[in-house]
């Protein structure tokens, strides 16, 4: 599979696990890029192949991205978790990267960053995927996660 079709699988698994009120699936940060959000440390690792980890479990092939030998840390993640990735990549699979690319760009929380990138923050992430009369609930959820706890993350509703 593509590096930049996985990335944004996994953009779209960590969105959609948090509008439900769990952790995000990577616990990464998330960034605009010209060709829609992106989990920016996920996105580095890919790009430059680093990270000891990544190393160990993946290795990148011109633009693909393939697992280098059976990874037994899966049984970490959970069932939901596992679900939710399942699920994503079933829904997209057969999308080409232009699809998939102009999907993304459709989240209202994708800014275009006119050729470089910019942060998107997990309250924008929450007010564009949750119906309003729901999000204070997400967002009350998400401040319980260890994630949102461990990185000090304060996570204020904002009326819109």
């Amino acid at each position: 599979m593509s590096c930049m079709k996985v990335i944004k699988m996994l953009y779209l698994a960590d969105r959609y696990s948090m509008s439900n009120g769990h952790d995000s699936i990577t616990t990464d940060s998330y960034i605009s890029l010209p060709d829609g959000p992106a989990p920016s440390n996920i996105l580095d690792c890919i790009r430059w192949n680093s990270g000891v980890e990544w190393k160990k479990h993946i290795r990148t092939n011109g633009n693909l991205v393939e697992i280098s030998y059976p990874i037994k840390h899966y049984e970490k993640l959970s069932r939901y978790y596992m679900e939710t990735l399942s699920n994503v990549y079933e829904r997209f699979k057969d999308y080409n990267l232009e699809e998939l690319e102009s999907c993304c760009r459709s989240l209202g929380e994708w800014k275009n960053p006119h050729g470089s990138s910019m942060p998107i923050s997990i309250e924008s992430i929450i007010e564009n995927s949750v119906s309003k009369d729901k999000r204070a609930d997400v967002l009350d959820e998400l401040e319980e996660c260890s994630f949102v706890q461990q990185s000090n993350l304060k996570i204020e509703m904002r009326t819109i």
